[in-house]
């Protein structure tokens, strides 16, 4: 019985949680809307990427040499198709890896900055690319199925941190933030956007562009 009341209380402070949110996403949205001050195109080339880099999730080896930097929201469908090329790209060499810089598009997608915020909880618990998976996996659900559930399928360990970590305002977070910020100074308006080894990049383009970087990479260590 205790443990059944347990799980009852974490999930509906698991719901709460998306209320919580939804009230905060007004100021974060006017705050730091990546739209609102560089209206400037996007450079096709980024000089300080590996400094932006700085400020989101790495996954894959520290020492790659190889970097793919990507803007994310995981209520963004396109995000979503993106994720099995990119997943196929990592696991052909350890050579690249990943930096995830938030950027939930609130204008347009009401869950993405739950989702967010779900993720960077999830990461204080070493399972950040299970819930990424968990979200693209069932994205068509968010807003309607708990966030509580969702780190049950990524294994968060400990549910009830997860649950109060949640109802913490969008600001809390520092990459969400820095997420925004990097977005509006580098004039990037969608997701996914991707950088490789600074190089601006598309899902189109971007198994050509990683293997181009590769090749001058081994070039320059022959």
């Amino acid at each position: 019985m205790r443990r059944a009341r347990v799980v009852i209380d974490v999930g509906a402070t698991s719901i709460m949680a998306i209320a919580a949110v939804a009230m905060a996403v007004s100021f974060f949205s006017d705050r730091y809307r990546p739209s609102g001050r560089n209206q400037s195109p996007q450079p096709q080339r980024i000089a300080d990427w590996r400094e932006a880099s700085r400020h989101g999730i790495r996954l894959g080896a520290e020492d790659a040499p190889v970097v793919i930097t990507e803007f994310v929201d995981f209520q963004c469908p396109f995000c979503r198709t993106a994720q099995p090329t990119v997943d196929s790209i990592l696991a052909e060499t350890d050579d690249v890896a990943i930096v995830i810089i938030h950027l939930p598009l609130m204008q347009i997608h009401s869950y993405a900055m739950a989702a967010a915020i779900a993720a960077e909880c999830a990461h204080a618990q070493g399972r950040f690319e299970e819930m990424a998976s968990a979200l693209f996996a069932q994205q068509s659900l968010l807003g309607q199925r708990p966030l509580l559930s969702y780190a049950e399928d990524a294994e968060v360990p400990d549910l009830p941190a997860f649950a109060g970590c949640i109802t913490q305002p969008p600001d809390s977070f520092p990459r969400l933030v820095k997420g925004a910020e990097l977005a509006s100074e580098y004039s990037v308006l969608g997701t996914p956007t991707f950088w490789v080894n600074g190089k601006v990049s598309s899902l189109r383009t971007l198994r050509h562009d990683v293997d181009s970087a590769l090749a001058v990479e081994r070039l320059r260590h022959r």
